[in-house]
């Protein structure tokens, strides 16, 4: 990764053990007014006088961002910072996909974040304070989620650089913005898989496929960039949580389609799945699942392990829909209720149908929930 230091205000780079440092989390304005990794040397002066003499705030640029963080970090005592607006060469596609994949750890491992919300002029002691907190473009970002929650300090500042709180201080501004419980803020990495794509449903990216690379972090994994692919950025990243992660709370999104396959089409198919949690009470899940031709092998109890090839028969023939219990739950009024998926065979296949509700087990069968490859079965869904 390349830091900016402080003292020379040009970059160093660095492959490992690399030196205390802060962060920079912002909006991006429109390109021009970005100072990018070309231009960073031609900026640098300017920076350099805004870092020793002050910012004017009025007009709010790339220049004025970064010498606003180098301020903050000085303050600090910290040497050098780190901004995704000059650090990347993002010219070369190979330093770019590096680095949107190992971002989050960029973000994670810093000794703070500044959140500059520059659309904020208040203070905290300001009538109209939240309000203004609350309704930040910050929050409304894609790439700012990853942002919030990986570092351990965020320190939010106004428009004029003045501290307005860190996330304790802020957690109920952010819940309210975000949807985000203060105890995910403190470890959101206990949130079931469809809790964490309900953060991301309502967030918006200037690229498409940007949707899908801003989660890289937040879900552990890696993927290769392909941006021109759009929406199937988001699915290569569906299909790549059900290989690794093993979350059935994945399927549990809604959608306004009467029929789909077992993935959601888009982000915002899981906002209304804030509160799935999955291996509720320990239960184990089934056996994975893996990917094959374009279908998933979905592993679901056989019930009729016992009963003669007759029944099976009878079965196949009249069954038109079936009903997979998966190992998520939604709290209810009635306590914990599994989520259920029902799927019909169409043009040989399985689709899922009902897409517009989570349906609700009213009985988890003990054999749903076992990864036991004698009580299973597997089909294939249309993806």
């Amino acid at each position: 990764m390349r830091l900016l230091n402080l003292k020379t205000f040009e970059l160093e780079e660095f492959y490992a053990n690399a030196p205390p440092y802060a962060t920079l989390s912002h909006q991006w304005g429109k390109p021009s007014e970005e100072v990018r990794f070309e231009s960073l040397q031609a900026a640098a002066p300017e920076i350099r006088s805004f870092v020793q003499n002050g910012i004017a705030t009025d007009q709010v640029n790339g220049i004025s961002k970064i010498a606003g963080c180098c301020r903050r970090a000085k303050k600090d005592n910290l040497a050098y910072v780190w901004v995704d607006t000059c650090c990347i060469d993002k010219r070369s596609s190979t330093e770019l996909s590096e680095a949107l994949n190992s971002m989050f750890n960029y973000y994670a491992e810093s000794k703070v974040c500044f959140a500059y919300l520059e659309d904020v002029k208040s203070t905290p002691d300001s009538s109209d304070f939240h309000d203004q907190v609350r309704g930040s473009r910050w929050f409304t970002r894609g790439w700012t989620l990853q942002e919030l929650l990986a570092p351990s300090e965020v320190i939010f500042c106004n428009r004029d650089w003045i501290t307005i709180g860190n996330k304790r201080d802020l957690k109920n501004d952010i819940q309210i913005a975000t949807n985000i419980t203060a105890d995910y803020l403190e470890d959101f990495r206990k949130a079931s898989v469809a809790t964490k794509m309900s953060w991301a449903s309502k967030r918006q990216t200037s690229r498409v496929e940007d949707h899908a690379y801003s989660l890289f972090g937040i879900f552990g994994v890696s993927m290769y960039l392909e941006y021109g692919e759009r929406d199937k950025a988001f699915r290569r990243l569906q299909l790549l949580l059900v290989e690794t992660v093993g979350d059935e709370s994945i399927f549990a999104w809604t959608s306004d389609q009467d029929f789909s396959g077992l993935l959601a089409p888009k982000p915002e198919c899981f906002q209304h799945s804030a509160d799935i949690i999955s291996n509720y009470k320990g239960n184990r899940p089934r056996k994975p699942s893996r990917v094959v031709q374009n279908t998933l092998q979905f592993w679901v109890p056989k019930p009729w392990l016992k009963q003669d090839p007759m029944a099976i028969a009878l079965y196949n023939m009249f069954k038109k829909d079936l009903g997979v219990t998966m190992n998520c739950w939604r709290p209810t009024s009635s306590g914990m209720q599994a989520i259920k998926i029902v799927f019909r065979k169409k043009n040989g296949n399985w689709q899922r149908v009902n897409c517009k509700e989570l349906d609700l087990a009213s009985k988890v069968p003990r054999n749903t929930l076992l990864g036991v490859e004698d009580n299973t079965v597997a089909f294939s869904l249309e993806l």
